[in-house]
Formats: C-alpha cells, structure tokens, sequence
C-alpha cells in the first residue's frame, strides 16, 4: 500500500500590498444603513383601539329581517353560500350591533347588506 505525502504550500505576500480590512461594528450588522425610500408600515388593526368611523343603521336592518320570511339556505354571491340564513343573520345583527361603526367588523355589514338587497329584490 502506497501512502500519498502531502507538503503544504507556502503563500507568499511578496510584492503585494496588505489587503485593508474594514472593522464593522456589531450594531452596524443588524442596523443596515435607512433605505433611501422606506418600505411603509402596514397598518396593523387593533380591535380595542380603533375608533368608531360612523354609526351604521343597524336598526333598519333588523326591522327589515324581522318583518320577511327567508329561506333557510342561499347562494350569496358567487364564493360565498349561506346554509344556514337564521343563524347567519342572529350572528351577524349581533356582531355589528355590538361593534357598530367599528372597521374591523365591516365584512360583517356589507354581508348583511348583501343579504338585505338580494332579498329585497327577490320580493319584488
């Protein structure tokens, strides 16, 4: 068997100038220079802090549920289907009832307000 010898090489820096070395601070490695124009913030929403924007009608919307006969199942739009239409409307009235005027709950209003117009014209 045959044992390879290895001889290291010997790197030389004869006739070239050192290489500078940039000290970087620790802090400068997590704290990158600020972007010349910054990546805004998203807006991140807190349901206790959000002020109420205006006050939604949520009286009338009750009064009309309350007065019509609604099937118990429903084709909304084309993504959303309604199978249970007495515990949507029970859950959301009591939803933006409670949270009126309130962004976060919005979907819920524009939910109901969909409901409200496609039975409305539905009646007619």
């Amino acid at each position: 068997m045959k044992i390879l010898k290895f001889t290291p090489i010997q790197h030389t820096t004869k006739g070239l100038s050192p290489i500078p070395r940039k000290i970087i601070k620790f802090d400068q490695l997590f704290n990158p220079l600020p972007l010349m124009n910054p990546i805004p913030q998203a807006r991140i929403a807190d349901p206790l802090s959000v002020e109420k924007v205006k006050n939604w009608n949520v009286s009338e919307l009750k009064d009309f549920f309350c007065g019509i006969v609604y099937p118990d199942e429903i084709q909304l739009d084309k993504c959303t289907r309604i199978v249970n239409v007495p515990l949507f409307l029970e859950s959301h009235l009591d939803s933006i009832d409670r949270h009126n005027g309130n962004e976060i709950y919005e979907p819920h209003l524009l939910r109901i307000q969909k409901l409200h117009d496609l039975l409305k014209t539905s009646d007619n």
